[in-house]
């Protein structure tokens, strides 16, 4: 039993789209597909995601698809883990004294990121990068003419947040690493 199964009723049909990183998953035109022909056979539909569904998830190209079909939708927001995993690891985003703003991006496409921007950001909030890890850590201790200071500083280690819900402290300097997990 998966947690979907507690929530809902048992005459409710639940089809699992879900997306993981690295695993097969359900194209993003199937599940539009799967939508378009749930609203259309009279089915009240509902697309359960975690987050935000419009930060870095796929909702604009299905409320597109369900426009195109003429099915009424509704958006419900949730909470971004670029906000609630930091917040529940005790990592603040900002800070008066170590950070007045913070940036998030996707680790998806290391190349795609300007590094040299990023390594000046005061807070960098990366999703989907931990697989990643050590090559964005060696990225930004490599780039800009200022790193910040949780860069520079031993007492301010680089943070992941793993899905398991574990901190992993990395402290980044001099291309040494040293690593290791708490419980968030």
């Amino acid at each position: 039993m998966n947690g979907c199964d507690r929530i809902f009723s048992l005459n409710c049909h639940l089809i699992n789209v879900g997306k993981r990183g690295g695993e097969p998953s359900t194209p993003q035109a199937k599940i539009n597909q799967i939508l378009i022909a749930q609203c259309q056979q009279g089915h009240q539909v509902v697309r359960l995601k975690s987050g935000d569904p419009f930060i870095f998830g796929r909702a604009t190209a299905e409320i597109q698809a369900l426009k195109a079909a003429d099915c009424d939708f509704e958006v419900i927001p949730g909470l971004s883990s670029a906000l609630v995993a930091p917040l529940l690891a005790g990592i603040p985003l900002t800070d008066p004294v170590m950070s007045n703003g913070f940036g998030v991006f996707t680790a998806h496409d290391l190349d795609a990121l300007n590094w040299e921007a990023l390594a000046q950001l005061p807070t960098l909030v990366l999703l989907m990068g931990g697989r990643n890890l050590d090559a964005i850590c060696q990225r930004l201790l490599t780039r800009g003419d200022r790193p910040s200071p949780r860069w520079r500083s031993s007492a301010g280690p680089a943070r992941a947040i793993s899905r398991s819900g574990r901190v992993l402290s990395r402290t980044c300097q001099n291309g040494r690493r040293a690593s290791h997990s708490r419980p968030a």
